[in-house]
């Protein structure tokens, strides 16, 4: 089950009042990766990035709130369209858990930087001096492999589906492929799924592969492959399905990595 609920906390400041994250929820989301590195267990929610955007909004500064503008007219590109989530995904609280997508690679490095800000400056934070920021490849390539180094998904073994046929990531289903497992009907989620969906790893990390694709530190690179994509899209190795497609995109989101700078 998940356990990183996310609450806001009212903060009195001169230009009113602003929401700041829950950092006993963010310390109990972290996986580790080595002595001075973690990683989100969970891609970063609408309910994140709400507190987040209603902290902008809070300090009136019109350049910020511009960078980190969500892009809804994506879901009604011509390549995948779906009307309703233009107006409700970031809005209805159905999909608070759900990861957030159509924001830019600025619009992510913003969420980190003020996340860093903000961790460092509460007296109640686990360690002395931190920095939020996206993952590399290769230490999203750890978090995935969680110590196999031949592992290829996030689960042991080479298959995208369990014994009974169902899938163990959200992604694009062949036919084909579900008519040899046996499977009755698809069994992938209505679009994007809650940030805890599925089976985390061994690292308790979910949703590695599929789901939302994940931006990577480099500008441009995403890795982990989408909804929209085929399992083979899924792997380590594989080929960045978003490389002339980047962000804002419905099928593209972010996870943080935080590094510790000062215990």
């Amino acid at each position: 089950m998940k356990v990183f609920i996310t609450t806001l906390i009212l903060v009195s400041a001169s230009i009113g009042f602003a929401q700041l994250p829950d950092y006993k929820a963010i310390n109990n989301s972290l996986a580790k990766l080595n002595d001075s590195l973690y990683i989100s267990k969970y891609e970063a929610s609408n309910n994140d990035y709400r507190i987040f955007r209603a902290y902008a909004k809070s300090t009136g500064d019109s350049l910020l709130i511009e960078t980190i503008k969500i892009d809804s007219m994506q879901w009604v590109r011509k390549d995948f369209y779906n009307k309703p989530f233009v107006e409700h995904y970031h809005i209805q609280k159905g999909y608070g858990e759900y990861p957030v997508v159509n924001i830019s690679y600025q619009a992510a490095t913003k969420y980190c930087e003020w996340l860093t800000k903000q961790y460092n400056g509460n007296k109640k934070r686990k360690f002395e001096k931190v920095k939020f920021r996206l993952p590399t490849k290769n230490e999203w390539v750890v978090a995935v492999q969680a110590g196999n180094s031949s592992a290829a998904y996030p689960w042991e073994g080479n298959s995208v589906f369990t014994e009974n046929g169902s899938c163990r990531a959200n992604f694009r289903q062949k036919r084909e492929e579900m008519k040899e497992q046996g499977a009755e009907q698809f069994s992938n989620g209505d679009i994007l799924t809650p940030i805890a969906s599925y089976w985390a790893n061994k690292l308790d990390i979910y949703n590695l592969a599929g789901n939302a694709a994940e931006m990577l530190l480099e500008e441009g690179n995403t890795a982990g492959g989408s909804f929209k994509n085929y399992a083979e899209s899924m792997t380590v190795d594989a080929g960045d399905s978003f490389a002339v497609d980047f962000a804002p995109n419905s099928a593209i989101g972010f996870r943080w990595v935080m590094e510790v700078t000062k215990k």
